[in-house]
């Protein structure tokens, strides 16, 4: 059974019409006197972590490290890996790249600045030179 509320009682009423006043229980009668238990789940810290931690470099970040010698764009980078997708290319190989210190921007205060490029840090280039140093002779590239 549903009773009007009390501010719209004289509004749907028809005058004249008496009603007796029912309070309705807010709580439970059973609950009334019992303690209630408030819980809160929290996200473990780390948990929502947006760029993937750099643990091994994937062919397409090997590709990027052995072209960054000297600064390049996101364009040239995205033509010399084949990949149209630049939000895709960014987050799953530019952005780790950039968080693990192997590369960094040209322009670090404006990232979406037209004249951003990407050059390898000192990291990089040690990084580089031991993956040369390890690959055999017929792999290297010539000398030019």
């Amino acid at each position: 059974m549903y009773t009007l509320a009390e501010h719209l009682r004289q509004q749907f009423l028809p005058s004249g019409a008496v009603v007796a006043s029912q309070d309705q229980p807010v709580t439970a009668p059973a609950l009334l006197g019992a303690v209630t238990e408030q819980v809160t789940v929290q996200v473990a810290q780390g948990s929502t972590e947006q760029v993937p931690a750099l643990v091994q470099l994937t062919p397409i970040q090997w590709l990027i490290v052995e072209h960054t010698d000297t600064p390049r764009t996101l364009s040239e980078l995205l033509s010399i890996s084949g990949y149209k997708q630049r939000p895709h290319f960014k987050a799953q190989h530019l952005e780790p790249l950039l968080a693990g210190g192997v590369i960094r921007m040209t322009v670090p205060d404006k990232p979406t600045s037209s004249k951003q490029q990407y050059a390898l840090t000192d990291t990089g280039v040690k990084l580089k030179t031991l993956r040369m140093q390890g690959k055999p002779a017929t792999e290297q590239e010539p000398e030019q």
